[in-house]
């Protein structure tokens, strides 16, 4: 009998497998066991799995199944050896189970997934749309149970340790997750990202025009006016419960910074209409005034800046923390005078920070005082127009704007009140044509108003870095305007921010003249930032637009009106009889109306446009 023999033979309890029963009966056997996995580097392994690998002529140990993973598996004994997968994870997602899983379903539905079987998404549609509200209490109880079983608490969010580890978690592997994301979808679809494959995208379109009637589900009235109608309800839920629960983290704080106690606060909901929450704080330590009133985004506002909360000492009808932050910004980058909260100059109007050396006022535009509750339609472009009759440059900054853009608008005052930017030359640059991804990044990052749809988009670069760019399109129809051949508008142009590319805007404007047959463009500027470049290019000033207006919601997001038109409510099923105002202020979307804008005019007359160097 050889070795292997020897050791393969029958044995219900084991001792074949074990060193010291071998090392006493069978020396031989031990040696040979021995020096194979010495060979073979695998002498540091138990001694049952040298065994194994000796009898089955193995040189290495048993690795997951799963082409995406390298992980050693574990072993179960003599006879089944090593597992195929080392997890329940990579046993499902490897090739082998999801081709058997595809064929199965194949075989049974004629789709590779059972989900897109028609008859059995019918059959999970009815069955979820029939589920009584008992039977949807039944899961909810029963979920959580389990939850309070495996967490302690009905809501696996809700215990901190399991919340720790999964941002501990979320941390430690972003780049690794990042890594394997893009290797997967490069092996799968051939792109770092699967909407970047065009099948995958128009897959998606069929499935949500079969799911929907529509290319995308938000283009569904019955989604849209849904997704409306539930932020809305997330906002006034948060709201009320704001009432009765409270951070405890902040409830800390409350007490180590402000010296206040959550007992000495009383909570309420007033002025339900715009669901605003208040706090009566009654036992103020931290100034006279004992006690005052303050709204929740006030107080939370202030409290994030660990300004003081009292509404009495800084009474946010003076000046808002928004307009405070501006100005302090202004101050750490000019060093002339300024004046602030100024009545006398555009009587009785008031400048928010005014700069006489320069000219240039701003305005610091609140969310809560400037909607049209508050400010006419025509507040705004009457402020401009008076500024600019006097020679004044007035900026107009939205607070949703500083919020959520705060870097390019800084990067913008940067430009206008201080002479450091950045500086490269035009001459030195370089005119490409840029792809709409390149496009997109660029302007999300350095426009305001972020992309807008280009036909015509061209940029210049320098060292091979993006630093302008300029986009054009034919005329837009929602803008009123009828196409006609050889008439563009000028979309969109802008620099990177923090830079300035001295005759940027001419090399480019230029380029496109003579790249395409072009006998009119118009463009607009924004009020809100002044007159813009329009007259060193060529352009007219055709004089001002009516102010425009727009939605913001409680989320301080902005909404185009254009999606909101009364006829468009209508379809997602809105009462007919009520305006589009009173809709929008159901759903708590409030309107603002801005200074409008300069409509320029460019037209092409016999005079030859020199190629851009």
């Amino acid at each position: 009998m050889t070795t292997k023999e020897f050791l393969d033979q029958p044995d219900n309890n084991g001792k074949l497998s074990k060193e010291k029963w071998i090392l006493t009966n069978n020396k031989d056997a031990y040696d040979e066991i021995i020096n194979y996995t010495k060979i073979y580097d695998l002498y540091e392994i138990p001694f049952k799995e040298r065994v194994y690998l000796y009898i089955h002529d193995l040189k290495t140990v048993g690795v997951c199944n799963n082409s995406k993973c390298n992980n050693k598996t574990n072993f179960k004994n003599k006879t089944l050896g090593y597992l195929r997968y080392c997890s329940n994870k990579c046993q499902s997602s490897s090739d082998e189970i999801m081709n058997k899983r595809k064929n199965t379903n194949i075989e049974k539905y004629g789709v590779e997934y059972a989900i897109f079987n028609e008859d059995k998404m019918m059959m999970f549609k009815s069955k979820l749309e029939n589920r009584t509200q008992d039977e949807q209490t039944e899961i909810n109880e029963k979920r959580k149970s389990t939850n309070l079983i495996n967490f302690g608490y009905d809501n696996p969010s809700k215990n901190p340790d399991f919340v720790e580890k999964r941002i501990n978690s979320f941390k430690l592997n972003i780049d690794s997750w990042k890594e394997s994301y893009k290797n997967t979808s490069n092996e799968k679809y051939g792109v770092e990202h699967p909407w970047s494959n065009k099948n995958i995208y128009e897959k998606c379109k069929i499935t949500s025009k079969k799911l929907y009637g529509v290319e995308y589900p938000m283009l569904n009235d019955g989604i849209k006016k849904k997704s409306i109608i539930n932020r809305a309800k997330s906002v006034e839920n948060f709201r009320i419960n704001f009432r009765n629960t409270f951070n405890l983290k902040l409830i800390e704080k409350m007490k180590t910074v402000y010296n206040i106690d959550i007992s000495n606060i009383n909570r309420g909901i007033y002025n339900s209409n715009n669901y605003s929450i208040f706090f009566d704080i009654t036992n103020n330590s931290r100034c006279e005034h004992k006690s005052f009133r303050i709204s929740l985004g006030l107080f939370l506002n202030r409290f994030k800046d660990m300004h003081a909360l009292c509404t009495v000492c800084n009474n946010p009808k003076s000046s808002s923390d928004f307009e405070l932050k501006v100005l302090e910004y202004v101050k750490s980058i000019y060093n002339g005078e300024i004046i602030s909260s100024n009545r006398s100059i555009i009587k009785p109007k008031e400048l928010d920070i005014y700069i006489p050396e320069l000219n240039i006022a701003i305005e610091c535009n609140g969310m809560y005082y400037h909607n049209e509750d508050f400010k006419s339609t025509q507040y705004h472009i009457n402020k401009f127009k008076h500024c600019r009759e006097l020679g004044i440059k007035l900026i107009q900054i939205w607070q949703d704007e500083w919020n959520n853009k705060k870097d390019i608008i800084m990067s913008r005052l940067h430009n206008l009140l201080c002479k450091s930017n950045e500086k490269i030359w035009a001459r030195k640059t370089i005119i490409r044509e840029l792809n709409n991804n390149q496009y997109r990044k660029f302007l999300e990052e350095n426009h305001i108003q972020g992309y807008a749809h280009s036909k015509y988009k061209y940029g210049l670069f320098y060292n091979d870095e993006l630093v302008s760019i300029m986009s054009f399109c034919g005329l837009r129809k929602f803008m009123n305007h009828e196409r006609v051949e050889g008439n563009f508008e000028l979309i969109r142009f802008c620099n990177k921010k923090y830079t300035t590319v001295v005759g940027g805007a001419s090399k480019l404007f230029k380029h496109f003249l003579n790249a395409v047959e072009v006998k009119r463009i118009i463009s607009y500027s924004d009020n809100n930032w002044g007159v813009g470049f329009y007259a060193n290019l060529g352009f007219d000033d055709n004089g001002v637009t009516k102010p425009g207006y727009y939605y913001i919601d409680a989320y301080m997001k902005r909404h185009h009106r254009f999606n909101f038109f009364k006829g468009k409510l209508i379809k997602m099923g809105f009462d007919p009889k009520l305006t589009e105002e009173q809709i929008m202020s159901d759903i708590s979307m409030y309107r603002y109306w801005n200074s409008g804008n300069i409509k320029w005019v460019w037209e092409r007359d016999e005079i030859i446009i020199q190629p851009s160097a």
